[in-house]
């Protein structure tokens, strides 16, 4: 909610839910990459990554279906 509402900390709330998700992840480097269209993250990437994350901030969300 605080990146959504104050466009200043959206840097720093990604960089400390992708730290959460993945400690060992070079996060500077994911999101330089993120933001440069010439630089395309992989698919199966993208899809760990949001797996984790939906654990992460939605653990009942399997539950679901």
């Amino acid at each position: 909610m605080v990146a959504c509402s104050e466009r200043s900390f959206a840097q720093k709330v990604v960089e400390s839910l992708l730290r959460l998700v993945e400690p060992e992840m070079d996060v500077d480097k994911l999101l330089i990459r993120i933001g440069n269209p010439a630089q395309m993250v992989p698919t199966d990437e993208k899809n760990i990554l949001r797996k984790k994350l939906l654990q992460y901030l939605f653990p009942e969300f399997d539950d679901l279906f």
